[in-house]
């Protein structure tokens, strides 16, 4: 009989991988479970940061609407004190009314004024000749201009003012004319216009005068 010890057959450590590999796969599995409920964590707080994002930016449009709405009130506030710190300081209208910016000012606050004595005092600045040679005095030169009864060819509209346009209308009927005042006052602005072309043409002719004279002697 032998004296050598019986080999061990490899078989015998196979139980010992199995064993391993099992537990290799239950840190597998826990891990992966880990990573699982880490994802559904972070998705639930996404979901939920998502939901305070949308409430907030709902809250700052309301804000932002209230402060909008806040800046157009002062707006209307600011425009009206100065609407009524304008009609305190407003008396009447001077003459010869030069500008479209006086002229709406004053079509604008004539209801406030003495309509009558706006009337009486264009009735006189009209006489005594008539509508058709003192229109001047009403309206000057640079406004008949920029100006005619219809707004028409670009011109603006004397109409268009029509409480102060009332008020001149009666103011040339006290003056007399067989026309009507309307026609009176159309064919004195017509004849205004006239003469500012023909001082524009003189004074043309005497510059060309002056500068030929100038050219000859100098």
């Amino acid at each position: 009989m032998s004296d050598k010890p019986a080999k061990r057959s490899r078989r015998t450590s196979a139980p010992q991988c199995d064993c391993d590999c099992a537990k290799t796969v239950k840190n597998l599995e826990d891990h992966f479970k880990l990573l699982t409920d880490l994802v559904v964590t972070v998705s639930h707080k996404i979901d939920s940061l998502q939901e305070i994002n949308n409430e907030m930016q709902s809250q700052l449009t309301a804000v932002f609407q209230a402060l909008q709405n806040q800046k157009a009130e002062k707006d209307n506030f600011i425009e009206s004190i100065a609407d009524k710190q304008y009609d305190k300081v407003f008396t009447k209208p001077k003459f010869p009314i030069n500008s479209a910016e006086e002229m709406e000012m004053i079509d604008k606050n004539i209801d406030m004024l003495d309509v009558e004595n706006i009337a009486s005092t264009m009735a006189r600045l009209l006489q005594p000749h008539g509508v058709e040679k003192q229109l001047r005095n009403i309206f000057t030169d640079d406004f008949v201009m920029a100006h005619n009864l219809d707004g028409v060819h670009g011109k603006l509209a004397i109409r268009s003012y029509k409480n102060f346009c009332e008020v001149l209308i009666e103011a040339i009927k006290a003056t007399g004319g067989a026309d009507s005042a309307e026609d009176q006052l159309r064919r004195a602005l017509q004849l205004q216009k006239k003469r500012v072309f023909k001082k524009r043409s003189c004074d043309l002719k005497k510059q060309k005068m002056s500068d030929s004279f100038s050219s000859d002697y100098f």
